[in-house]
């Protein structure tokens, strides 16, 4: 998605301390727009997608290019034309009704809050998901405090993003945005987050306790 897509709607960003607070207590980072490029690349969507987190729009204008049907929620209307307000994570969530009565591949990509990335995969799960692509930072795969949810062996593999995937707060105006032409700034007050990232890929019945680790690169594709 074009940076003047998902930013045309949202000409008060950063224009109150609110609507940065808002971005913070939501954990709202954007995804780079070249690596949701890179795993549509190699890891194929089926045409009924749910983005349940789906922010500005970046991985629902991605996955509908590719002639996926998306569904996009947030728990916030972020200025994403056509969005589905409501909290996915409630129990009287709205799912559409081809999600409930096809029989047809279910698919979920998602950028969820850090804290609760193991409640969107298990809801996604739950709602009769056949594939998952969550974004999160690499760490997701190393705490100890998912080792029950990772013993479950649910994952299949993990894309990581070897050239580093840069999220930012979606407060943040686009040409404030970045470091190359100013190395003095401070990353953390600009709300950078300079996390290395990956995609955790889930397809059910294709689980293991020990998924393989991939590379992805930009403008490069995958590797070994």
């Amino acid at each position: 998605m074009s940076t003047a897509i998902t930013h045309k709607k949202l000409t008060y960003r950063n224009q109150s301390e609110a609507f940065t607070q808002k971005c913070k207590e939501l954990e709202h980072f954007e995804t780079p727009l070249w690596a949701v490029e890179a795993i549509l690349d190699v890891e194929t969507m089926p045409h009924f997608v749910i983005d349940p987190c789906c922010g500005g729009g970046v991985l629902s204008e991605a996955v509908k290019r590719r002639g996926s049907h998306v569904t996009s929620i947030d728990i916030n209307d972020w200025g994403y034309h056509g969005v589905i307000v409501q909290d996915f994570l409630e129990s009287n969530i709205a799912i559409p009704s081809w999600a409930i009565n096809s029989k047809a591949p279910l698919g979920f990509i998602m950028n969820p809050p850090f804290t609760k990335a193991v409640e969107f995969i298990e809801k996604a799960f739950e709602l009769g998901a056949t594939k998952i692509l969550c974004f999160c930072p690499i760490s997701f795969w190393s705490s100890g405090d998912r080792k029950e949810f990772w013993d479950l062996g649910l994952i299949s593999r993990i894309w990581a993003c070897a050239e580093r995937a840069t999220c930012w707060r979606y407060d943040l105006p686009f040409d404030e945005k970045g470091t190359r032409y100013n190395p003095n700034r401070d990353l953390k007050a600009m709300g950078e987050t300079p996390t290395m990232h990956a995609w955790f890929v889930f397809e059910r019945g294709q689980g293991t306790t020990n998924p393989p680790i991939h590379r992805l690169y930009k403008n490069k594709g995958g590797g070994s």
